[in-house]
């Protein structure tokens, strides 16, 4: 309950606290003021967690797919983290109290190869502290190569099904890894390949046009047919051999290299040194260790570690002006200029409103 409320205050912030389906209203109501209602449904995860983390299992491995101890104590820490964006008052000490359980637990440690978080069969990993455990026949739904991949890459991995020609990288972010950087070997660029090695040809270009991803993107609305094959694609899970549009690939919700991350940044939030826990990650992928940290530094080290496991958009917002420019979540990317802060906090959809008309919208919708 409380992993689903943490996400609700992350995206709406303002929403009706129900924890008794028996005896609850059937249509509840959010606060009518945004910023104390934010404020409750922080202080409900909160208490949740503080008051179910020591009673549930410490075994990860047995507790596989479901909370742990060690999974609730993260999520106190995500909420820690972002504290300020969600009531206006940090709580960095508390981030590093949470983080420093886990740490110290002994329980969880880097893999030596980042793609074994990653991998078909990634259960085992040492790093995973919550996964969704996706099955390609039991718990469909993880489609990433369907996602990202050009139609013609079916014919690279003898996939099932075509891909759908969809996510890509911005250029930006592709060309702001190192080339030495390991974690950059998980994009596909350059000319594309069959299994067998021959060309994969996209006669809707050009007749006999070899198939080649472009790091470069040339603009929002892109008129050339050129267009299908700009954007480096996601290669950083494993795509097996033969699959069908569901990966087997589990999903790491929660990973260690985060709380490492994470450590880093709110003993540097405090005044405090936490180089050496931005260096354990930054080495494992082949780096050159920071010497000190800016507030940039752990933002993109945030970035290079953690792309495609849904933690951007919140770290964006988190250090939203604290440096300006590139650090800043409401400057849109093709023009220079803030949004209105209310973007930080998605509307409440229509429908939901329209089916319960004691929902306020949140500001600014």
């Amino acid at each position: 309950r409380a992993f689903y409320y943490f996400f609700l205050l992350d995206n709406f912030g303002n929403v009706p606290i129900v924890d008794d389906f028996e005896n609850a209203a059937a249509q509840p109501a959010n606060n009518a003021d945004f910023d104390a209602g934010r404020q409750q449904v922080f202080e409900f995860v909160e208490s949740e967690l503080l008051a179910t983390a020591d009673l549930i299992s410490e075994d990860p491995s047995a507790s596989y797919g479901r909370f742990n101890k060690y999974a609730a104590h993260f999520l106190l820490a995500k909420l820690y983290m972002n504290a300020e964006v969600y009531t206006g008052t940090e709580r960095w000490a508390d981030a590093q109290e949470q983080l420093e359980i886990i740490v110290d637990s002994g329980v969880f440690s880097l893999t030596a190869d980042y793609f074994d978080n990653f991998a078909t069969n990634n259960s085992g990993s040492s790093e995973i502290i919550f996964a969704i455990p996706y099955d390609s026949v039991f718990l469909q739904g993880f489609q990433m190569h369907q996602m990202t991949l050009h139609y013609g890459s079916q014919r690279t991995f003898d996939f099932q099904e075509q891909p759908w020609n969809g996510y890509t990288s911005l250029q930006a972010f592709y060309e702001s890894f190192d080339d030495n950087d390991a974690r950059k070997q998980g994009f596909l660029v350059g000319e594309q390949f069959d299994i067998n090695g021959e060309p994969i040809i996209d006669n809707e270009i050009a007749e006999g046009h070899h198939l080649t991803f472009t790091p470069e993107i040339d603009a929002i609305r892109m008129q050339s047919a050129l267009s299908r094959q700009q954007g480096a694609r996601f290669n950083k899970f494993e795509y097996a051999i033969g699959a069908t549009p569901h990966l087997n690939n589990d999903f790491p919700v929660f990973r260690y290299a985060d709380v490492l991350l994470m450590l880093g940044e709110a003993l540097h939030r405090q005044g405090q040194d936490g180089t050496m826990f931005v260096n354990m990650v930054r080495q494992r992928a082949e780096m050159e260790p920071f010497g000190s940290l800016t507030d940039e530094d752990i933002l993109a080290e945030r970035g290079r570690e953690l792309y495609t496991e849904i933690w951007r958009r919140q770290d964006l917002i988190r250090f939203d002006g604290n440096e300006g420019g590139e650090t800043a979540f409401n400057d849109p990317w093709w023009e220079k200029g803030i949004s209105p802060e209310t973007q930080n906090v998605y509307p409440i959809p229509f429908n939901q409103i329209e089916n319960n008309p004691n929902l306020n919208q949140n500001p600014g919708y």
